[in-house]
C-alpha cells in the first residue's frame, strides 16, 4: 500500500463513514477538539473492525496532490496548503465555509519537486469505491500509478439540522488528520488495514447549517 498523509477538511483514506451510536463497535473518542499541535495520537484500543455496509462517503472536493513528501512522518506536521499559497489558506481554514469558498480564486503552487506532472493547482470532485479496485489506490483518483509519498485533502460538507454531536469513523493508508470547521478532531497515522475498516470512532461536534 503506497505511503502517504490524508488530510480530511470536514465542513462538518482513505473514506470515511457517519454512523449511529447503535452501529458503533467500540468505545468512542470523546472530549475533542485536539489540544496544542494536535499531533497526538489516540490512545485507545484499535477497533480493527471491518464495516462493507457502513454508508461510506465517496464523494470528494480534492486539490492536486503534494507528491514527493519525504514519508507521512515529517510531512505531517507541515501545513503544505499554506505554504502552497503563501499564507492565503491553511489546512485548518479549509476545513470552514470561507475556507472553501476561497479556492474558487486560490490556486496551490507547490514547488516543482512536489508537484504533479501538469499541475495547475486546480481543484475538483472526485468520486470512488472504497472497496474496488482502484478505489484502494489514492493516486487513481489522479489518474496516476500507485504512488508513494505524497499528500491529499480531502473536503466535504456535512449540511447539520441543528447544532449536534456526530461520530467520524476514518479508514486510511497511512497517515490522517481531520479538521472540522476549523478545529482538529483526529490525527493517526497508522494504517486502518483497509478502505473499509475502522480503528477509532471519534464523537465531533457539528454545527447548523452546512
Amino acid at each position: 500500500m503506497a505511503k502517504l498523509k490524508i488530510v480530511f477538511s470536514l465542513l462538518l483514506v482513505a473514506t470515511m463513514a457517519f454512523i449511529s451510536q447503535s452501529a458503533i463497535a467500540g468505545k468512542v473518542i470523546k472530549g475533542g477538539p485536539l489540544k496544542g499541535d494536535g499531533m497526538q495520537e489516540p490512545k485507545e484500543a484499535r477497533l480493527d473492525s471491518k464495516r462493507e455496509k457502513a454508508p461510506w462517503i465517496h464523494s470528494w472536493y480534492i486539490p492536486e496532490p503534494y507528491m514527493n513528501n519525504g514519508g507521512f512522518g515529517p510531512s505531517a506536521p507541515i501545513d503544505h496548503i499554506d505554504e502552497a499559497t503563501k499564507g492565503k489558506l491553511t489546512q485548518p481554514e479549509l476545513s470552514t465555509i470561507e475556507g472553501l469558498l476561497s479556492t474558487q480564486d486560490i490556486k496551490l503552487d507547490f514547488a516543482k519537486k512536489h508537484a504533479m506532472k501538469g499541475a495547475k493547482g486546480a481543484w475538483k470532485c472526485a468520486t470512488f469505491e472504497p472497496a474496488a479496485g482502484n478505489g484502494r489506490n489514492m493516486s487513481s483518483r489522479y489518474g496516476m500509478a500507485d504512488e508513494s509519498n505524497f499528500d491529499t485533502w480531502q473536503i466535504i460538507v456535512i449540511q447539520a439540522p441543528e447544532d449536534m454531536k456526530a461520530i467520524i469513523s476514518p479508514a486510511q493508508d497511512d497517515h490522517a488528520q481531520i479538521w472540522i470547521n476549523g478545529q482538529k478532531w483526529h490525527n493517526d497515522s497508522k494504517w486502518t488495514g483497509s478502505p473499509i475498516e475502522v480503528d477509532f470512532d471519534i464523537e465531533v461536534d457539528l454545527v447548523a447549517g452546512g
